[in-house]
């Protein structure tokens, strides 16, 4: 199963994901998933290494899981050199969200997990991407 984590029924999905409820992740099968597009969830939930948690457990052994963000130390970079305006960067840090991470930290994080190895990672102008993989113990 390929999924797409959203927090409401008006998020776009891209194909071929199927939308899933942030609430309703733990009632998906253990290692179920082949695929989870995480999208920007951990900046709106304050529990993002919990959900992150449950979410690899849904991963079976060779799936993906991929997650965005906005970067701080960009947006603060950014800020500092003039190139984003004080209402830019306060769009990019706030606007809803709960929390705001680096690249790099968010890559600590993912290192916790033994068996989840970083295979792709970007930065592009504000935004990171990273994609994992679920690797047998």
């Amino acid at each position: 199963m390929k999924i797409q984590i959203v927090k409401k029924a008006d998020d776009k999905v891209n194909k071929p994901y199927t939308p899933i409820y942030i609430q309703a992740i733990n009632s998906l099968e253990p290692a179920s998933c082949i695929e989870i597009n995480m999208g920007n969830i951990l900046d709106f939930n304050t529990s993002r290494v919990q959900i992150f948690s449950t979410l690899v457990s849904k991963l079976r052994y060779g799936g993906r899981i991929s997650l965005i963000g906005n970067d701080l130390l960009a947006i603060s970079r950014g800020l500092s050199l003039g190139c984003l305006t004080p209402k830019q960067g306060a769009d990019l840090l706030y606007n809803g969200r709960v929390a705001c991470d680096t690249l790099n930290g968010v890559i600590e994080i993912c290192k916790t997990f033994e068996n989840l190895k970083v295979i792709q990672q970007n930065l592009v102008q504000y935004q990171y991407g990273i994609i994992m993989e679920r690797v047998k113990p």
